[in-house]
């Protein structure tokens, strides 16, 4: 009899599990989704989900670099095409507002009710549709409700591993089984929104095809904003490597993570094109030039500086220095100012407020403890002082013993019109130890070439911008590429921004996109 009771009991309490289970389940709506007209179960409504989104819009902006304001004709521009692609969606009667974030980053992301796009993808994408799929997609994201889809499936595998949990806790008893199935639960829940991110991405794919046909676009405009994704991150990737960074903890690839296997959705975007069986071949690439001419490209400038061809300038911190023949400058924040091309050299700058009564010396001591063979420079008729630091750096499966010069002066840095605090600068130069001979004599030549600037000067400083070139008679890749500000890879940089092959040749009245 006591054996039936316990076995009684236990059915019991599975029965409960299950029942409980599934009464929170059925709390959940069941809905027809209007983008792919399947029906699902959601926790959240159309209300709940536009709600969340205005909630986090803010620390969206926030994070993502800021709204770009400077350009308010883009800004009406891109909204334009918006509005378009909203008016054939199938949620037409709810509000997206657009945001141009003022990031160099090359994405565009999505919240209910809120579109964002990186003033950073504009210089490589070439035309009005490939605008419209990189937005098609991300209103696909929310007419597809992938937000509340999302958050409906974590709710149902929080309640599910609640319950689990409370029922493995019953039935044994604490023995390490139990913890096993919890871990092992973890991973289903982690593989099933991995799972997840892929199908809403593929997704969002066919409707901004869908939307593009809708609008009489080239359909294949999809695969051909991918391409200019590729083939901007394989650049990236190449900098990254020449830097000595690890490409796998960049911002860079954490966003081609986000849009797994880009390479097959090149594909599958073409393909489901081909399946519309659209003829269409409207780009409109004119009107595209037009509105993004004169756009920021690269970094903010206040945060971050410029480097104009050989020129570094930091019109904040009111310095400048010369950057040698043959450098990258690769444009984003995350990386360092200039990288050799050859022998592994690395060129970046960092500024710290310091006393008014502490001299450079002192600055250079307390900033880099391990410095040594510090002595006096004259540059520019400023005091100067510069040391050398040796450390091991360990890149891919190998120790490298790296010397780095630095060289520190103090200044003032530019707080809006005025002269803000007393700021220590001090310019970093690394080389592995090898080559450190032959590239000390070039790093000394950079910290000769430090100039403060005054505050005319600073304030006369502008960013970056994309310019639209039309071609003359004779001009060559190699003859235009020597317009753009870079210090090296220019004719790289033209053929990147403009989807250029080698082999293309420039006949005269070619419109193409500049950076200077």
């Amino acid at each position: 009899m006591k054996i039936i009771l316990q076995n009684n009991k236990k059915l019991y309490k599975k029965g409960l599990f299950v029942a409980l289970f599934c009464s929170l389940i059925l709390s959940g709506c069941v809905t027809t989704n209007p983008a792919t007209g399947k029906q699902q179960l959601s926790f959240v409504s159309e209300d709940e989900e536009y709600e969340i989104g205005h909630e986090i819009y803010g620390d969206t902006v926030k994070e993502g670099g800021g709204i770009y304001k400077e350009n308010k004709k883009l800004s009406i521009y891109i909204n334009n095409l918006l509005k378009k692609i909203v008016a054939v969606s199938e949620r037409p009667n709810k509000p997206f507002k657009l945001t141009i974030l003022d990031s160099e980053i090359y994405n565009a992301a999505a919240i209910p009710g809120y579109i964002f796009v990186n003033r950073g993808v504009l210089p490589y994408i070439n035309n009005e549709a490939q605008l419209v799929a990189i937005l098609g997609h991300e209103v696909g994201h929310i007419t597809a409700q992938h937000y509340a889809r999302r958050k409906t499936t974590a709710t149902i595998a929080n309640i599910g591993r609640t319950l689990l949990g409370a029922y493995i806790s019953y039935s044994t008893q604490g023995a390490s089984g139990g913890k096993e199935l919890m871990q092992a639960t973890d991973f289903a829940g982690q593989y099933l929104f991995a799972s997840y991110s892929r199908s809403f991405e593929e997704e969002s794919d066919s409707l901004a095809v869908r939307y593009l046909t809708k609008l009489k676009y080239n359909p294949y405009a999809a695969s051909g904003a991918f391409v200019s994704m590729v083939n901007q991150q394989n650049f990236m990737q190449n900098i990254y490597k020449k830097a000595g960074i690890d490409m796998d903890n960049s911002i860079f690839h954490r966003l081609l993570s986000s849009h797994p296997e880009v390479e097959k959705r090149i594909k599958e975007t073409a393909k489901i094109a081909t399946q519309k069986g659209s003829r269409s071949k409207l780009v409109h690439r004119d009107r595209y030039l037009d509105a993004i001419n004169g756009v920021a490209f690269g970094p903010k400038i206040k945060e971050n500086g410029v480097a104009k061809k050989n020129i570094f300038i930091h019109p904040k911190h009111q310095f400048s220095f010369k950057i040698p023949d043959g450098y990258i400058t690769p444009m984003v924040s995350t990386l360092p100012v200039a990288i050799g091309n050859k022998l592994n050299r690395i060129i970046d700058y960092n500024v710290k407020a310091v006393p008014e009564d502490e001299d450079a010396e002192e600055s250079l001591i307390y900033n880099y403890p391990k410095i040594h063979n510090i002595k006096e420079i004259n540059i520019n008729g400023k005091t100067a002082y510069t040391g050398i630091i040796n450390e091991n750096i360990t890149k891919g499966f190998k120790k490298i013993k790296v010397i780095t010069r630095i060289v520190g002066i103090k200044g003032r840095e530019l707080k809006g019109d005025k002269l803000g605090k007393n700021v220590f600068y001090s310019i970093i130069m690394s080389s592995e130890e090898k080559h450190f001979n032959k590239a000390d004599k070039q790093f000394m030549q950079i910290a000769k070439s430090i100039k403060l600037l005054t505050k005319k000067q600073a304030q006369k400083v502008e960013p970056l911008r994309i310019h639209i070139y039309t071609t003359k008679k004779g001009d060559t890749q190699k003859s235009v590429a020597e317009k753009m500000a870079f210090s090296a890879d220019r004719i790289k940089w033209l053929r990147l921004i403009n989807a250029l092959k080698p082999t293309d040749k420039l006949l005269p009245n070619m419109r193409l996109k500049l950076i200077y």
